[in-house]
């Protein structure tokens, strides 16, 4: 049956939008029926967030990720250079 209700749609399952569903579905109370949809592929390779700044961190850790469970290939920068 197609007829459900949908309360937020959100266009694109990256960062901003696995954010943005799990903020309106929190907002609500787990009330609201929040619908990501993605047209790509996953898991797949991706340049962004592959190095978060304090305010990515901070942003991640008040949504409620654990940074402690993080894949093993991963490596923790203490300070970049760009040049």
């Amino acid at each position: 049956d197609h007829a459900e209700r949908i309360d937020v749609l959100v266009i694109g399952a990256g960062v901003a939008g696995a954010s943005a569903a799990l903020s309106a579905a929190r907002a609500l109370d787990g009330r609201a029926r929040v619908l990501v949809v993605e047209r790509a592929d996953w898991p797949r390779q991706k340049v962004c967030g592959c190095c978060l700044g304090a305010h990515g961190v901070a942003s991640i850790r008040r949504l409620g990720v654990d940074l402690q469970a993080t894949p093993a290939d991963c490596i923790a920068l203490d300070r970049i250079r760009v040049t």
